[in-house]
């Protein structure tokens, strides 16, 4: 994606904002390591609910996002489902950096 992170992130985050608009999502993060990698995650309610989003029509943008998204990713690491054993995240304290 070198060259084209900005076009990714923006994608990215009307995607995600969809997903939370209407999907049901309860939102998602971006980042990128030290390794240059870039990652993200989302939480979500449910599994099913989750499911139910990602198999929604209806939105030509969601579809172009991630046309957009695809496009641009070089190589995806496979999805890895994770389950909360302790979340100490405190939401109202964080920071986001822009």
């Amino acid at each position: 994606m070198p060259g084209r992170e900005r076009e990714f992130i923006s994608a990215w985050s009307e995607r995600t904002e969809w997903l939370k608009r209407v999907g049901g999502s309860l939102g998602s993060r971006l980042h990128q390591g030290s390794d240059g990698i870039w990652y993200s995650y989302a939480q979500w309610p449910s599994t099913a609910a989750r499911e139910r989003a990602f198999v929604m029509g209806g939105d030509e943008n969601k579809d172009r996002n991630r046309a957009i998204m695809d496009a641009i990713t070089i190589e995806a690491l496979p999805e890895v489902i994770l389950d909360i054993h302790s979340d100490h995240i405190d939401l109202a304290a964080s920071v986001i950096a822009s």
